[in-house]
């Protein structure tokens, strides 16, 4: 899986388009054959846990280099504003309300996540301490959300 990932070259926006792409095949095929089957929300817990599920996978999978702030926060905002509302699961005030919050958050989870890793590799050599830090991450993004909603 390495070789074929380090001939790929996926970076962080192009691995959060497939993670987010996969999540909303699922749930479109849920919608679709499961009618009565209860789909998750995309709100502020389940879009840091989308964020931090395609970071590690970066971490692992992808390129170590990270993109510049500003193009995170646009192609975030493009994927999270438009993929769900291409698949059906929201309306253009939802996909514009995902567009902002999904942005914001993908920016700044990413700096979090660059910088913890970035102090990991000087210090820790674990292969879990960047699954430790995403955990932490989200907690801590649950709680943002908790408060805010």
């Amino acid at each position: 899986m390495k070789k074929l990932t380090s001939k790929l070259k996926i970076n962080e926006t192009m691995m959060l388009a497939l993670v987010m792409g996969i999540t909303l095949i699922i749930m479109v095929l849920l919608k679709t054959f499961l009618a009565a089957a209860i789909l998750i929300r995309l709100n502020i817990p389940n879009l840091a846990g989308l964020s931090l599920l395609s970071l590690l996978l970066t971490h692992y999978l992808g390129e170590k280099k990270s993109s510049h702030p500003v193009m995170n926060l646009v192609f975030a905002a493009l994927i999270f504003g438009c993929l769900p509302w291409l698949a059906g699961l929201a309306s253009v005030k939802e996909a514009l309300w995902l567009a902002g919050v999904g942005g914001v958050e993908y920016t700044l989870i990413s700096g979090m996540f660059a910088s913890m890793t970035d102090r990991m590799e000087c210090t820790i050599r674990s292969r879990l301490a960047p699954v430790c830090s995403a955990f932490v991450l989200f907690m801590a993004f649950q709680g943002f959300g908790n408060i805010l909603l």
